[in-house]
């Protein structure tokens, strides 16, 4: 895929994934005008919680482990491909419709008494509504795996876009319907609904000719990695919605705190929160093994780090600004109708805590992944259990103290500290990585940029072991490499994989180039910008470049490449440091 496709198809994703994350902030705000947070409400949370929320959740675990598995088949023979995912539909649907038949058997059984403290008849209507929610778990996984069979064929797209018509037939019922038929009636449509998510797969399968074909073999090579993987992954990829999950299960028993308020706290977090991180982790991860593979492990890690802290300078403003105006937010989105001013201040309370968590969000969800093309699952396992344990502790240190935000304040503090901790195990060793402040320069190691001396034969060309080629710092917007993956000077400017690979996170990120000149600027520019990294003879440059060089220019930029062809020989750069 060429550098431009790659930036369009992020920039494409993002959009499709914002749309549909925007349907379904008004369907939340339409449900919160309907039922607000009174009893009603909090039973219909409780069986969503604990049915197709919990559902997806694996679902998507399961479409992650998918894809690893899909992806290489397919391109060897897209026959081998479809019947590997033939297979795997058959096993995930059937073990679905088993779960989703205990789960049935077990409304019947006096476990329903220890998810709700109310009355008898309040404790039946709960378990009519997850009788009722539990059917579509066979619906939700064979959906997943059809979207991780099209994300393996490079259909992209489709995971972000598939929840529209189901967020917009939600909306229709809440705005027609929702008085007369009330929350019972709204359970049958958000079952129902799941279907059309389920229809959405339909024109890619058409369009790239795939059948069903039954078939169930348990003894294929992949089975056991992929149920494996996909147990791993479940907890690793939904840490927050677990620790979510902690927090109203131990509010119900807290007065003045209902269970609404964190339900409509992590509706309005959750997609804000994951709109951008997945859309860019949606097209970037699978070129994490690409990078793996070609530039050994320090330079893999130098790459990961370059990601990961260009991301959290898009994170961190975000967080800061959600949680300065958390509780207007929620004021603006949901208070009316049911939900009235005391609703309003218990989830904006919960919603502006909760958005200081997303720096740990992102860390965790980027270096998650890139454990996994290490094909090492053991450090975010451990991780996350210690994210969920601590939470647990927390709760009941702040829960009887602070209420709903010191429960909210657990999660924050718990996700924070975990993403630091899978930094520190992941790059805290590697030689020459600062892991703060952010602007601090990535590992100088084997496939990075190294070190190098003013280059005694031209005017503030620079010199480097191993042939590296650089131009003047702030006339010629850094330098270029010739050495590793660059020829000679004056002849053809290659590009090693790494400065690709950054360009193009450069690339994503273009706002930067808005950004007025100073400081700030320029601190973030040498985040997003090999070239001016691990070198304490080349700044960024004193005002950001005005130059349009973008997938359609060349790269390196004329100028540079030209400052470096003359300002430099072969000579001076066999001199090392």
């Amino acid at each position: 895929m060429k550098k431009n496709q790659t930036v369009n198809l992020i920039g494409t994703v993002t959009l499709v994934t914002l749309f549909a994350k925007l349907l379904g902030i008004v369907r939340e705000s339409l449900q919160a005008r309907a039922f607000g947070t009174q009893a009603a409400a909090d039973l219909y949370t409780t069986a969503n919680n604990a049915t197709i929320y919990l559902f997806t959740t694996v679902a998507y675990a399961l479409c992650v482990a998918a894809v690893p598995i899909l992806t290489p088949r397919l391109r060897r023979d897209r026959q081998e491909g479809f019947a590997a995912a033939s297979n795997l539909i058959s096993v995930t649907v059937l073990l679905g419709a088993l779960v989703s038949g205990v789960w049935i058997a077990a409304t019947f059984t006096p476990w329903m008494d220890t998810m709700w403290d109310g009355t008898a008849q309040e404790t039946a209507q709960l378990a009519g509504y997850m009788r009722i929610m539990a059917l579509t778990l066979p619906v939700i996984l064979l959906t997943y795996l059809l979207v991780a069979l099209f994300q393996s064929l490079e259909h992209f797209i489709l995971q972000g876009s598939m929840s529209i018509p189901y967020n917009l037939a939600l909306i229709a019922f809440l705005a027609l319907f929702a008085g007369r038929l009330g929350v019972g009636g709204y359970v049958a449509a958000v079952a129902l609904a799941w279907l059309l998510q389920l229809a959405m797969t339909f024109p890619y399968a058409h369009r790239e000719r795939y059948r069903y074909r039954p078939t169930l073999n348990l003894r294929a090579d992949y089975v056991g990695s992929f149920l494996k993987t996909a147990l791993v992954t479940v907890l690793t990829t939904s840490i927050f919605l677990f620790c979510y999950l902690q927090d109203s299960a131990m509010t119900a028993s807290l007065e003045g705190s209902p269970v609404s308020a964190f339900y409509y706290a992590d509706k309005l977090f959750t997609p804000l929160t994951t709109t951008l991180i997945y859309s860019i982790s949606t097209v970037l991860f699978p070129k994490f093994s690409h990078q793996y593979a070609s530039g050994g492990k320090e330079a893999y890690l130098g790459y990961i780090w370059n990601v990961l802290r260009t991301t959290l300078v898009l994170v961190l403003p975000v967080s800061a600004l959600l949680a300065a105006f958390g509780t207007p937010i929620v004021q603006v989105l949901f208070q009316g109708g049911n939900f009235g001013a005391d609703s309003t201040a218990a989830t904006g309370a919960i919603f502006t805590i909760y958005a200081l968590s997303m720096a740990g969000f992102c860390a965790l969800d980027l270096l998650s992944k890139a454990y996994y093309t290490m094909e090492r699952t053991l450090e975010p396992l451990l991780v996350n259990a210690g994210i969920l344990g601590c939470n647990w502790v927390l709760n009941r240190l702040l829960g009887p103290r602070w209420g709903g935000a010191g429960l909210a304040a657990a999660t924050a503090v718990s996700i924070t500290l975990g993403g630091a901790v899978m930094a520190c195990l992941l790059l805290g060793r590697v030689k020459g990585l600062r892991l703060g402040p952010l602007g601090k320069s990535p590992p100088c190691g084997r496939g990075s940029v190294r070190r190098h001396r003013p280059c005694p034969h031209g005017a503030g060309g620079q010199c480097a072991a191993g042939g590296e080629v650089r131009g003047p710092g702030r006339g010629g917007h850094g330098g270029v490499r010739a050495g590793a993956g660059m020829s000679a000077p004056g002849g053809p400017a290659a590009v090693s994989q790494e400065e690709k690979e950054a360009q193009r996170i450069t690339e994503v990120f273009s706002w930067t180039e808005k950004l007025p000149p100073g400081g700030t600027a320029r601190w973030i520019w040498s985040s997003v910008w090999p070239s001016a990294r691990c070198s304490s003879s080349i700044a960024a440059p004193a005002t950001l470049p005005t130059t349009a060089w973008g997938p359609t220019a060349g790269w390196p930029p004329p100028s540079t490449a030209a400052s470096a062809a003359g300002r430099c020989r072969p000579s001076c750069c066999a001199a090392a440091r």
